[in-house]
């Protein structure tokens, strides 16, 4: 993925040289998306400029538009959307994995931002150098490299870049944050130093899960019609962490992809561990209690009347 900033056309760079490096049997099949967003006069010229770049480096690429109409609010959060299902698309027909050029500052930015929306160990794990959108596997093998260093890459080389003038708009949350992380570094509060805890909370993160998906398989029956059921002996007895993990896991299964929200979850299990009343909704579940079990299902508005056939 390159947007024609620093940090993707670094990237561009770097793996078109590791590949040309390589046994021509080794070799993997490089391809370029670029999105033009339509939100500045500018931005089908830079979508150019990097098909250009990428031909000059021998690479194909693709010139994706987000067309339609864009919203007034929430653009940035929106345009990542369109981003990221524009380029599944492409990662579909492809069969392809998704490689982006997230760099330590963009993980120390979205820590702070996750910070102050009071998130919880996955949030302020920030991102992750494998995961799964919208069907495709995105890599961020830059997690680790400031901005800085990919910049001295780019001069060394003599390759160019654009610059978005959006990235010093103070409109936008992330541009505040960058302000905010440049007067920190002088209290010793540094993007290196929140990426290494952010890298930290990331080894907790993976054994929460590691601990949650073991409190699955003790506790939740998945049944074949539908439902699930979650016994509530062993579940009970996990520790808070892992029960609401294991939570949000099972609602995700059954709530036919609804936003779910820590807040909301956490009130969900206060109820289940408290003992009173007979159901609640989350996430397009609903939770019914018994007197052995919790049975979790779709809400019924929210199940589509299409008919499935089961074998």
């Amino acid at each position: 993925a390159v947007s024609g900033g620093s940090d993707s056309m670094a990237l561009m760079h770097l793996i078109a040289h590791w590949n040309g490096s390589l046994q021509s049997d080794a070799r993997a099949n490089l391809h370029v998306v670029t999105v033009d967003h339509g939100l500045r006069p500018e931005s089908a010229g830079e979508a150019d400029f990097v098909v250009r770049e990428a031909a000059a480096l021998g690479l194909t690429a693709d010139k994706l538009r987000w067309d339609g109409p864009h919203p007034k609010t929430g653009v940035p959060a929106a345009a990542r959307a369109a981003r990221y299902r524009l380029m599944a698309e492409v990662c579909r027909q492809r069969r392809a994995v998704l490689v982006t050029a997230h760099t330590a500052d963009d993980q120390a930015e979205t820590m702070v931002m996750a910070l102050a929306r009071g998130a919880g160990v996955d949030g302020l794990s920030a991102m992750q150098p494998r995961t799964q959108l919208n069907g495709m596997i995105i890599l961020r093998p830059l997690l680790e490299i400031s901005r800085a260093r990919l910049r001295a890459t780019l001069l060394q080389s003599g390759a160019d870049w654009v610059d978005d003038p959006t990235n010093q708009d103070t409109a936008y949350e992330r541009v505040r944050v960058r302000k905010v992380l440049s007067l920190l570094e002088g209290e010793g509060v540094g993007r290196s130093a929140l990426a290494r805890s952010s890298r930290r909370l990331s080894r907790a993160r993976a054994a929460l899960a590691h601990a949650a998906d073991a409190l699955a398989r003790d506790a939740v029956v998945h049944e074949g019609c539908g439902f699930a059921r979650v016994l509530r002996e062993p579940f009970l007895q996990a520790p808070d962490e892992i029960q609401l993990r294991c939570l949000l896991a099972t609602a995700g299964a059954y709530g036919g992809g609804m936003a779910q929200s820590l807040s909301g979850a956490e009130a969900l299990l206060d109820w289940m561990q408290s003992g009173a009343g007979r159901a609640r909704t989350f996430a397009g579940c609903r939770i019914v209690r018994r007197s052995a079990e919790f049975v979790v299902g779709r809400e019924c508005e929210r199940v589509d009347e299409t008919p499935v056939r089961l074998e």
